[in-house]
């Protein structure tokens, strides 16, 4: 018989975490207001790990409309300063647009976080 007995005191962290190094991560996304079609949208993320701005990382914006997955656009962000992810975008609809923006890194760092946009005429 297999002895099942094993230590559960660290259940209290995320088990479901992205990455090696995903504790300590943190990502604000630069809310977006009266975004509209034609014009150039700035998205910003500022991402930190263990309180320090994270440098040298591959930001990824991944944008689509709403129930239309499959016509997503990829726009990659420039590290505009330290920690700070910037990407420029035109909105070509009015709608709901969902943006899922993916952070990688050198060391296995792999989060995403997905945010939603409503573009006006």
């Amino acid at each position: 018989m297999v002895n099942h007995d094993h230590d559960h005191s660290n259940h209290g962290h995320d088990d479901h975490a992205h990455g090696v190094q995903s504790e300590g991560f943190n990502m604000h996304f630069t809310e977006l207001e009266n975004v509209t079609t034609t014009e150039e949208t700035k998205l910003e993320v500022k991402i930190t790990l263990d309180e320090v701005a994270l440098e040298d990382a591959k930001v990824r914006y991944e944008i689509w409309k709403d129930n239309d997955k499959d016509n997503t656009d990829w726009q990659d962000a420039k590290e505009a300063t330290v920690g700070s992810y910037i990407a420029e975008y035109v909105f070509k609809e009015s709608g709901t647009y969902h943006i899922q923006v993916h952070v990688e890194n050198d060391e296995g760092l792999h989060e995403h976080m997905e945010y939603e946009v409503n573009v006006k005429e």
